[in-house]
């Protein structure tokens, strides 16, 4: 991805986890955001899923960055590879079927900075707001029954990055409004998800990651 930065040593941390666990099919890390300049503006959920992650991505994207996974080729081509009629989520739709097919591994320690502009794709909110639509429409078509009640889950995660990424776009009026628009939404699919909203406010996501780093 072109807004993402890599950190040193992120792809031999990677091939390390993916030889110890022969059976993973895809490594993956730990994302800061961060602005422009490279400062923190917040951080991932610091998710440690290993294994079978099928039900995990359903609910949520945690892997975050599109560049984060390193996948193995084999694993890659068996799952068909990005769909490239999505504008944006292509990563999500695609960490899904990796996770049908294949154990994911996870280097505990940050990997990527996940680099966030207003003039960036992940700044035009309604153009992925459209690509996860169209995306999940196709993820839950593929999922079992049994899961497909993780739709409201996966809904309120997105629409809690969008209405964080509303926050950090200036006080804008369309920009708050589209945050508040987004806000509404959380409610409506999953209303305990709502907190997360409140955590990831641009205001209090340096103080959040700082909370987060010292429990960790």
């Amino acid at each position: 991805d072109a807004d993402d930065v890599w950190l040193p040593g992120k792809l031999a941390a990677q091939c390390r986890a993916l030889h110890a666990a022969p059976r993973a099919g895809a490594a993956y890390g730990w994302v800061d955001i961060v602005d422009a300049r490279g400062a923190v503006v917040f951080a991932d959920q610091r998710a440690r899923y290993e294994g079978d992650v099928y039900v995990q991505l359903l609910r949520a994207n945690f892997v975050y960055s599109g560049s984060n996974v390193l996948v193995r080729r084999e694993v890659f081509d068996e799952a068909g590879g990005f769909d490239v009629t999505l504008r944006a989520v292509e990563d999500w739709e695609l960490n899904v079927r990796l996770a049908r097919i294949a154990d994911f591994a996870c280097v505990p320690r940050v990997l990527v900075h996940y680099r966030q502009r207003p003039d960036s794709l992940s700044g035009q909110l309604d153009v992925m707001e459209q690509a996860f639509l169209a995306a999940r429409t196709r993820v839950f078509a593929d999922a079992p029954p049994a899961l497909r009640h993780l739709e409201a889950h996966a809904s309120a995660s997105f629409y809690v990055y969008l209405a964080m990424r509303a926050t950090q776009q200036g006080w804008r009026p369309r920009s708050w409004r589209a945050g508040l628009r987004y806000a509404a939404l959380v409610m409506w699919y999953r209303p305990a998800a709502y907190l997360d909203v409140v955590r990831g406010a641009a205001p209090l996501a340096p103080l959040r990651l700082s909370l987060r780093e010292l429990a960790s």
